[in-house]
């Protein structure tokens, strides 16, 4: 058998099967997402928030839903977890369970991380079926997974892609409504609904509104003879798998504060200090003394609440410039293909995915901070619209000529030119992150020195006055009692005299974090001070 021959036989095997065509779109995101990940260097979690989704990973991979709180939490206190009443992450649990996921599968968070990256293409591939052919959705689905597939989306712990599989199976349900009610078709609705509810629900929700509206109008008042199939065969199957999924979030929400309509992240904000989630809250006043990180980050934050409060329309225009079209494209001028959607203003369906995308850009607007994933869930109408002005452009003609096709099958091309350019290429922060010199690097170094050591130990982490970044150094799993290292912070006398009676079995190290180009200094925690202060000198 011939290459060729191969080649025509998969092709068409493609064509006839929607199921082998989901699972290759699936494939193909999740080698992408091997592949960036691999040409980034295998990068460590680094943000409070990457952090954060691990240690939820590691909770749900041991079978528990929250951990036991730690009786010294000032010692273990890190941003973005909760300490009290149980020790959690604060997000909700959707990102969490694919970590978990991967760990059980493949002993690795970042298994989980693939296999939500995969989910993403699928669900994305599936959506755009419903609108376009299959060898269109296909590439538009490749472009949108390669541009991103060099991004902390494959490599990293961030917890976007769930939502954009969501968003995307409530939009692939839309589309399929012209083919009658099913029971499969519910259930996506629901799951689509679920994943965006665990994941980012303010976003979620915005998009999701109209969506809502317009299925609860098919079901209801549609055509009266479908009204008991599409109540019985659609609406009920998507009811009970939202009521699943409320169901464990009660439960989760019980487990972590202990009241099963509270959120952790609600239980959190509540006691952190510095700005609000929205615009419209008030600024929670630190209660004492903060750590040089705690400070760097109360900057950064502030700096972005009081932005938004100060000059609105300016800080939401860099929002737009800077990390929405221009982090998904190569430079903004290429969304300048959106302004043709006028020309298909009769396709009623296409403003209902407009106005879904912009009522995220509403709920984004009201938000203090923002980062590129907010707008997670609006890409799946985003790509349904981007590629929609791509096929009118493609009919534009001159002189006879299809300059349009030619110019859409340019842009295809530097999309795809520009994807696999950025997933070999490195960024500064890239090249930084795989140096033995960055801090997680570092980090990772000190653990692996001190653990050729027999027995367990703990970590105390000093952070010199010289240190200005925000990144902390203090980042635990999920079972504190159990580990064979513990960071704690180091509180001064007597607090760490009754963290080391407590951690009694324990060998205890210092470490000190200086930042810049500084490498963190290491020593057995008996040294006597004078002899830290001659090394410090």
């Amino acid at each position: 058998m011939t290459l060729r021959s191969t080649y025509l036989i998969c092709l068409s095997a493609f064509r006839r099967s929607a199921t082998l065509s989901v699972v290759a779109a699936a494939a193909l995101s999740l080698t992408l997402a091997f592949v960036g990940t691999a040409a980034d260097g295998w990068p460590l979690p680094r943000a409070f928030d990457e952090f954060s989704y691990v240690l939820a990973g590691e909770t749900f991979a041991s079978g528990r839903l929250t951990n036991q709180p730690y009786p010294l939490p000032e010692a273990v206190e890190t941003i973005h977890v909760l300490h009290q009443p149980t020790y959690s992450s604060k997000y909700l649990p959707g990102h969490g369970l694919f970590l978990a996921l991967g760990s059980a599968l493949g002993g690795s968070p970042r298994l989980g991380q693939w296999l939500a990256f995969a989910v993403m293409g699928a669900s994305l591939f599936w959506m755009l079926t419903a609108w376009f052919s299959r060898r269109t959705a296909f590439l538009t689905m490749s472009l949108f997974i390669l541009v991103l597939a060099d991004t902390d989306w494959a490599s990293g712990y961030w917890g976007a892609c769930e939502a954009v599989a969501g968003s995307a199976l409530v939009f692939g349900s839309i589309g399929r409504l012209r083919t009658g009610p099913r029971v499969a078709l519910g259930v996506l609705t629901g799951a689509g609904a679920l994943l965006l509810a665990l994941t980012r629900p303010l976003e979620g929700l915005a998009v999701s509104i109209l969506p809502a509206g317009y299925l609860a109008w098919w079901v209801l008042f549609g055509n009266a003879v479908e009204r008991k199939p599409r109540l019985t065969r659609f609406a009920l199957p998507c009811a009970l798998m939202l009521a699943l999924g409320m169901t464990f979030l009660a439960a989760h929400n019980k487990a972590v504060t202990g009241d099963a309509t509270r959120l952790a992240y609600a239980q959190y904000e509540k006691e952190a200090p510095g700005a609000p989630p929205f615009i419209w809250q008030s600024v929670n006043a630190p209660s004492g003394e903060l750590r040089p990180n705690e400070q760097a980050r109360l900057r950064i934050d502030l700096g972005s609440y009081y932005g938004m409060r100060e000059n609105w329309f300016a800080s939401m225009w860099a929002r737009a410039a800077a990390q929405s079209l221009g982090f998904y494209l190569p430079h903004a001028v290429f969304g300048l293909v959106l302004l043709l959607l006028p020309l298909a203003w009769r396709r009623r369906s296409l403003w209902l995915l407009a106005a879904s995308a912009a009522a995220v850009g509403i709920a984004i607007g009201m938000s203090s901070f923002y980062l590129s994933h907010y707008l997670a869930p609006a890409l799946p109408p985003l790509l349904v619209l981007y590629a929609v002005s791509c096929g009118l452009a493609a009919r534009l003609t001159w002189s006879g000529h299809r300059v349009g096709r030619a110019a859409i099958t340019g842009l295809a091309l530097t999309l795809a030119g520009f994807g696999v350019w950025r997933l070999f290429s490195h960024t500064p922060l890239e090249q930084a992150m795989t140096r033995p010199t960055y801090w997680t690097r570092q980090r990772e170094a000190i653990a692996q020195r001190i653990q050729v050591e027999p027995g367990k130990h703990v970590v105390f982490v000093r952070y010199a006055p010289s240190y200005k970044s925000q990144n902390e150094w203090v980042q635990n799993g999920a079972d504190l009692r159990r580990a064979d290292l513990l960071w704690v912070h180091d509180l001064g006398e007597p607090a760490n005299a009754a963290l080391r009676q407590y951690e009694v079995g324990r060998s205890a190290w210092l470490v000190t974090v200086r930042g810049g180009a500084q490498l963190p200094e290491l020593v057995p925690y008996d040294v006597p001070v004078r002899v830290l202060g001659a090394m410090a000198r």
